[in-house]
């Protein structure tokens, strides 16, 4: 999931907004997420909640859940195309 990867990075706002943008996709279509995906939404949500205000929570998901679905899918796709610089403490040692 997308959103996980975001939030990893620290995007907690743009990972709401994509959990929002899957859960409306899901209620469009009547899709039910396998159970692992299932199990790591819920556990987005869940650092969502600890991340952000839920006033804020609140309005990246409304906000996901109002993109059309092609822009979702564009969103999510640049989103995870992003990479984080590699701190020179974390590379490896030649």
């Amino acid at each position: 999931m997308v959103a996980a990867g975001v939030l990893r990075r620290g995007d907690a706002r743009s990972a709401g907004l994509l959990a929002g943008a899957a859960d409306a996709l899901r209620a469009d279509t009547g899709a039910v997420a396998p159970p692992l995906e299932q199990a790591l939404h819920e556990e987005t949500l869940e650092e969502l909640r600890r991340q952000l205000e839920p006033e804020d929570l609140a309005a990246a998901l409304a906000a996901g859940e109002a993109v059309a679905t092609d822009e979702a899918v564009v969103l999510a796709s640049e989103l995870a195309e992003r990479r984080v610089p590699t701190s020179p403490s974390s590379r490896p040692v030649d």
